[in-house]
């Protein structure tokens, strides 16, 4: 049964875009988490968490440092992530404070930096250039404010880029369309 992309928009309104883009409606995903370290009390927190910190997470809880640079012998990469404990525990309002994390997908691009966040999505959904929006005043990413913060729009950019490098992104200058099918 296909029900058409206009349920996949209606599904993670009021975000932009949806699964398979770099945007809100694209990364948000609710997570339901317990710990039994320190922070009391329930409801919506907004930390922004990636997968990549759900290792080093579990690696601090068992007590286990992470591996520098090999493991039984053999190389292996530092990881990227960082432990949740400081946030679960209450000793951190954030996970990552104004750590520079990326993603890229089917060409779209996308940094997060304190409270910007950097995006590029080719046409026909996106303009093809970065657009910078204030996830603090404007979670939905509704109001491009490149042209009136060139300076933060440029330090994003070359984030971005750093990013690509480090993780040997592939890097399209186009739509290649995977994401449609």
């Amino acid at each position: 049964m296909w029900l058409g992309l206009g349920w996949a928009q209606a599904s993670v309104s009021p975000f932009r875009l949806y699964k398979s883009y770099t945007t809100a409606g694209g990364l948000r995903t609710p997570a339901i988490v317990h710990s039994t370290h320190g922070r009391t009390g329930t409801g919506i927190k907004d930390a922004i968490v990636t997968v990549r910190d759900i290792a080093p997470t579990i690696l601090e809880l068992a007590g286990v440092g992470q591996p520098d640079g090999s493991y039984n012998g053999r190389p292996v990469h530092q990881m990227s992530g960082t432990s949740l404990l400081n946030y679960l525990g209450g000793r951190s309002e954030t996970v990552h404070n104004n750590e520079p994390l990326g993603w890229e997908l089917y060409g779209s691009r996308a940094l997060i930096k304190g409270e910007w966040k950097a995006v590029r999505i080719f046409p026909p959904d996106g303009t093809g250039h970065w657009e910078l929006f204030n996830l603090r005043t404007d979670p939905t990413e509704t109001a491009n404010l490149a042209a009136d913060f060139p300076e933060v729009m440029a330090e994003l950019i070359a984030d971005w880029d750093a990013y690509a490098i480090a993780n040997g992104v592939a890097v399209f200058e186009r739509d290649l369309g995977y994401g449609r099918y």
